[in-house]
């Protein structure tokens, strides 16, 4: 996970562990649907009760994931 330096705090109840429930609310740039990561990730959140991030950036490319970021 990462997020720019300048992100406000992710939990304004001020502790220490940041869940998915803080991070579903953002954008994220992940891999598309057809890929093991993606399902992986689906699995995860799925497990924590929660959706797929809403307008998510999809790339199957490293090199463009870290371009994106």
């Amino acid at each position: 996970m990462v997020v720019g330096h300048d992100h406000p705090p992710l939990n304004e109840a001020g502790e220490q562990a940041i869940g998915f429930a803080d991070l579903a609310k953002l954008r994220w740039i992940t891999y598309p649907t057809y890929m093991p990561m993606s399902a992986l990730l689906e699995r995860e959140l799925d497990f924590a009760g929660l959706p797929m991030p809403a307008n998510p950036i999809l790339t199957a490319s490293p090199l463009v994931t870290v371009i994106l970021l």
